[in-house]
């Protein structure tokens, strides 16, 4: 869409996506064409919502960027934080994001925010599936998280060659040996 309208907000772009839209109509098999240029106007009406009921923030093009504007928003103004948050289950729910991929944008930005609080509830209530990943855990480190954020995280990973190594990984050799006990060939790869 971009490539043809341009990025951004300026005047005038909405009116050649609705051309766009028009022209494609009285055509037939550009059904893929039609959903993408009718979601991008979707998209940029619900951006216009949120930037008016979300007063200073600035929200990027895409619907994750809207997310991470949301949360960013929540993180600075902790009053509003459950309108925020109520706005990005709708926003997800109406550009049909799924739940694996809304968590881990939300661990993600609760990390880069030190939004440690909801980044441990986001965790505990997370579905099953999602606990063994190392979405947390990776997030944590990216974010320079302490040592002890990171474990926390870490003990919930059920491999246990991949505990041992992000064990490793942050440095804590002691519980990555713990981790490798009676495996030689695990503890030949830090170098013991």
């Amino acid at each position: 869409v971009d490539a043809v309208v341009g990025m951004g907000e300026v005047e005038g772009k909405e009116e050649k996506i609705k051309e766009g839209l028009r022209i494609l109509g009285t055509q037939k098999g550009n059904d893929f064409q039609k959903a993408v240029l009718t979601e991008e106007l979707e998209l940029r009406a619900w951006r216009r919502e949120m930037r008016q009921q979300f007063k200073g923030v600035e929200f990027g093009n895409s619907v994750i960027s809207l997310i991470n504007g949301l949360i960013t928003y929540a993180s600075l103004d902790p009053r509003e934080g459950t309108t925020a948050f109520k706005a990005i289950t709708d926003t997800a729910k109406k550009f049909k994001i799924t739940e694996p991929k809304l968590i881990k944008v939300k661990a993600r930005m609760f990390a880069k925010l030190g939004m440690w609080g909801n980044f441990r509830n986001l965790q505990q209530n997370c579905p099953k599936n999602m606990l063994d990943s190392d979405v947390f855990v990776r997030c944590a480190i990216e974010s320079n998280a302490p040592k002890v954020e990171v474990a926390r995280y870490i003990t919930g990973v059920r491999d246990g060659y991949r505990r041992f190594k992000l064990w490793a990984e942050i440095g804590d050799m002691e519980q990555a040996r713990k981790e490798a006990a009676g495996k030689r060939e695990w503890l030949a790869e830090i170098g013991e």
